[in-house]
Order: C-alpha cells, then structure tokens, then sequence
C-alpha cells in the first residue's frame, strides 16, 4: 500500500503532547438526514472545547453516520475525534472507514466495542465483533447526561464503578448567541472542576 507523509498533528495531539488539559465534548449524531440538525447541536461548541466526540451508534441505536457526521464537523472548523464500533462492522469496514476518515482530514480516532445490540431499540440486530469480543470491562465509567436524559446514557456492561454527574445539556439552552456560549462555558468549566476534584480524590486514594 502507499505510504504518505504524515499530516500535521491535530489540535488535540498539540495540547496532549504540551501536557495541557484538554477539554472534549460529544455529540450523537441526529436521528436525521438533515446536516443542520447536526450543526445546530455542535457549532455552540465552536472555540470552546480541543475537540468533539462523534458518537458510533450510540445505545445500538440507528443514528447518521458517524465518518459523515465527523467530515461535516471538520468541515465547520470543529476538530472531531471520530468514534468507530467493532460491534458494526468487520476488519475489512474498518479498513475502508479509517482511510476515508485520513482522506477527508479528519485525524483522531476512538475506536470502542460498542453497546450491545440488545440494549437498543433492535435487540434482533446481529453484532459483527470481527476484530475483539464484547465484554470488555471498565474501572469507572462517567456518564454526564442531565436528569432529564439519564435513562438514554450509554450502558456499558461489565463496568467496576459507574459514576453519574448530572449537567444541562447545552443543546438545550436557548437565547441569543452570546448567551448560549456563556452558559455552555459555564457547563464546561463546571465539568472540569468536577474531574479535577475526582481525579485528586482517586489519586489520594490511590497513593
């Protein structure tokens, strides 16, 4: 296969690599066929957060596609981290989507397991687990869903210790431009102060 010089890092791979906190957010891809419903939730986002999660298929539920849904985000100026799923297709689909994505531009990746079919709204659907098996376990998993969308969390089967912060979701707010960036700002900072405090809480734990 031919080889290309390898791109400038990402955004992401900068502030990783200057050892500077980095924030992401994630956005699931609509129920939809529309780019817009894509773009009103995660342009808010836009120059506040090093990058974007784009959910695979989250909850085994039928959503946009992810690749599709992370070229888009590239291409409004957010940096995405594009989310792939073993769960949905075998090495030779991985192979074909992890091209497309380095073509298009978009440079981070997070590839998972993915929810088991069972727990989404087509339990018959069939996984496809080509290249790992289900039943990876997890130390602690932290889901960040407001109350009002807690039930439709990711599920994640096996996990050690499972962690629930409610925040608003700032897809939700609604206002003038400037006031939906302060309030998501203030979800943002909200969120890192919560990690931080967690993370020296663990680590006193630990030592």
């Amino acid at each position: 296969m031919e080889t290309t010089p390898r791109p400038r890092a990402s955004r992401l791979e900068q502030a990783l690599r200057a050892h500077r906190f980095a924030i992401t957010a994630e956005i699931t891809p609509p129920v939809s066929c529309n780019a817009q419903d894509l773009l009103e939730k995660a342009l808010p986002l836009r120059g506040l957060v090093d990058a974007v999660n784009v959910t695979d298929g989250a909850s085994a539920r039928a959503h946009m596609s992810a690749p599709i849904a992370a070229v888009m985000l590239a291409q409004a100026g957010l940096e995405p981290i594009l989310q792939l799923t073993c769960r949905d297709r075998n090495r030779l689909a991985l192979e074909g989507e992890l091209m497309g994505a380095a073509a298009s531009g978009v440079q981070n990746l997070l590839c998972l397991t993915g929810d088991d079919p069972k727990a989404g709204d087509q339990p018959e659907t069939k996984a496809v687990f080509d290249t790992v098996k289900s039943g990876k376990s997890f130390a602690y998993v932290i889901t960040v869903c407001d109350e009002a969308s807690a039930e439709r969390c990711p599920i994640f089967p096996g996990v050690t210790s499972r962690l629930h912060w409610s925040f608003t979701d700032p897809s939700s707010f609604r206002g003038t431009e400037e006031e939906r960036l302060a309030r998501t700002r203030e979800v943002r900072d909200s969120i890192r102060a919560k990690i931080e405090q967690w993370c020296s809480e663990v680590c006193a734990t630990a030592g």
